[in-house]
């Protein structure tokens, strides 16, 4: 389940909110117990703790940030569903962005240089102050399929408003990258970390943990 995913699931269940200030929905991230529908936000992130799988808004946090933005920050009173409607609209945007973001560099990607790819995250917005950004700084030419992914899924999250800064976030997702190359799912085109291509040891690439 990525945050897109995620996502087009918060974003159902604001275009099915039939009243004007519709607390019910704010409910099912806020204080949600068992008895939702099944298709509902709130039965997804129930299913999604009782799984095992982490906690929800730990793991996602798209729907606290959601949260943030349809709500006043003076006095928590809920908009109403004419304000959030441009929400829907702006991350709708956003995430056609996703598509062709992913889609037009998985079209030219061969051997990609970090130098490209640094280009490629400012382009999109990408903030210097990300992991993404730092880690490829540390990072070799090669072939990144499953780092394109990863950013993708993570668009949302990365081009936040800098008041929804989250450092864990970042964290998990540089570890979700240091794990890609680890679990050898980006094959590197020389030995820039390794001295052999057998990645027995990883001494450097989990310094790189330390470092940032």
């Amino acid at each position: 389940m990525t945050r897109i995913d995620i996502l087009n699931k918060i974003l159902k269940e604001l275009e099915n909110i039939n009243s004007e200030r519709p607390s019910d929905f704010f409910y099912s991230l806020d204080g949600y117990t068992d008895d939702y529908y099944d298709d509902s936000l709130a039965a997804f992130i129930s299913k999604w703790e009782k799984s095992g799988f982490g906690e929800f808004r730990k793991d996602f946090p798209l729907t606290a940030e959601l949260y943030a933005e349809l709500v006043r920050n003076d006095d928590g009173t809920i908009r109403p569903k004419a304000v959030y409607a441009a929400i829907i609209s702006q991350a709708k945007d956003a995430m056609i962005e996703v598509k062709k973001y992913k889609d037009n560099l998985f079209k030219s990607m061969n051997i990609l240089p970090k130098e490209d790819v640094e280009k490629i995250a400012n382009s999109f917005n990408v903030g210097l102050n990300l992991s993404f950004v730092k880690f490829i700084n540390y990072e070799p030419d090669c072939k990144i399929y499953e780092m394109v992914n990863t950013i993708g899924d993570n668009y949302i999250l990365i081009c936040r408003d800098y008041r929804f800064d989250d450092s864990e976030a970042e964290e998990r997702i540089l570890d979700m990258e240091l794990n890609i190359i680890a679990l050898e799912r980006v094959k590197f085109n020389n030995d820039y970390f390794f001295e052999t291509k057998k990645y027995d040891t990883f001494p450097y690439i989990f310094s790189l943990r330390r470092i940032l």
